[in-house]
């Protein structure tokens, strides 16, 4: 993708905005046709004719007929079926299994083999080529191309995403949500492949889900969970502790006892409440003021910090990404643009002009007229490919 811009020095030029292959991507992503198996194909190909030939010679050595025996032609198909019994009756087992095997080591996919495809330093240098040619024939005066951090920055999730939730499941495949910084699901998917969730939302952080980092909240629940049972289990000894006192020195009788207590504890777990009128009334009495209040900080520093924590669920193995964790960008647009780019494009210029040279420029974005700084050293100069001025 190329555009014209101008520069602040007022030189034409050609911006190399984004440099990719559709066909080098998908072959990388889903595999290209192994070469493997156009050389075992081949040699199946000629395998044939020469194992009929021989087997016919050999029924005709042995006083039988060439051609036209019902069951021998039968036979030779059974055979042509089967590259190993061909190998094996011409001999030719080792040079059969050494196929076999290179087939086997080889990643098979779809898309086909192509020149300036399967590798990404022929395509770059190809599509380099064809750049700097529109620069010459369109009468630019420099060539100018994004740097790794304009392109890591146009495919920053944290632009856009709020957080990721994934879960793995047994048979290694995840569920994936993805929210929005509003909170909106931009995506709700199970049993996604690794190589799924790349297509989705990159590779990076599809590594990620795959080791399965993010946090889990599970640490604040379990804190909150046993901050809740210790305050509830000291309302009820203090409740306990209430009703006895209450009890204390007066004449009940035996069978009755275990009632009362039970209906003084209650009335004392009732003014033990929150915002109870006789609330502190009660802690005071029972000696109680300072420890309650120790265990209900505890309780609300808790509360707080399950609040802001990830949601849990003892019955799933949910992990969060949070926006934080998405704003560390790939790798490989500073790779490319800051590393591979310059040093292929310079050396591809040279072979017009030993004197092109790379430089840092500042130009005026004509679609909005803000100011970029492509840096680093991102601009190979000439009025024509192999001509460079400074």
């Amino acid at each position: 993708m190329v555009k014209d811009r101008q520069d602040n020095e007022g030189d034409k030029v050609l911006h190399l905005d984004e440099l990719q292959s559709d066909w080098a991507q998908k072959g990388r992503k889903e595999g290209f046709k192994s070469p493997s198996r156009a050389a075992y194909q081949e040699y199946i190909d000629e395998l044939k004719p020469r194992f009929e030939a021989k087997f016919r010679q050999d029924r005709e050595d042995q006083g039988g007929p060439a051609s036209g025996y019902d069951n021998m032609e039968k036979v030779i198909r059974m055979y042509q079926g089967d590259a190993a019994s061909m190998a094996h009756y011409l001999g030719e087992e080792d040079k059969h299994n050494a196929l076999v095997n290179a087939l086997s080591k080889d990643r098979e996919g779809p898309h086909g083999r192509a020149p300036y495809v399967t590798k990404t330093e022929d395509w770059v240098d190809l599509g380099l080529k064809k750049a700097l040619q529109e620069a010459a024939e369109g009468g630019h005066d420099k060539l100018a191309w994004s740097p790794g951090k304009t392109i890591a920055d146009r495919y920053d999730l944290a632009k856009h995403v709020g957080s990721i939730q994934h879960e793995k499941n047994d048979d290694g495949t995840h569920n994936v949500v993805v929210y929005a910084k509003n909170g909106e699901t931009l995506l709700d998917r199970d049993d996604m492949e690794p190589q799924e969730i790349a297509d989705y939302l990159g590779k990076g952080i599809a590594e990620r889900i795959v080791n399965g980092e993010g946090a889990t909240g599970q640490k604040e629940y379990e804190r909150h969970r046993d901050a809740m049972q210790d305050y509830d289990n000291f309302l009820l000894h203090a409740a306990d502790q209430y009703a006895k006192s209450e009890m204390q020195g007066v004449d009940i009788p035996e069978d009755r006892r275990e009632h009362m207590h039970g209906v003084l504890k209650k009335v004392a777990l009732n003014g033990l409440q929150p915002y109870a009128p006789n609330r502190e009334e009660i802690l005071k009495e029972l000696g109680l003021t300072d420890r309650e209040y120790e265990l209900r900080s505890a309780l609300e520093d808790a509360r707080y910090d399950l609040d802001i924590a990830p949601e849990y669920s003892p019955y799933r193995n949910w992990r969060h990404l949070k926006v934080d964790d998405l704003q560390i960008g790939e790798k490989w647009p500073f790779e490319m643009y800051d590393r591979m780019i310059p040093k292929r494009l310079l050396k591809l210029a040279k072979q017009h002009d030993p004197e092109a040279k790379l430089e840092k420029s500042v130009i005026s974005h004509k679609a909005d007229h803000d100011m970029y700084e492509f840096y680093p050293t991102d601009i190979v100069t000439g009025k024509q490919i192999g001509r460079a001025h400074v």
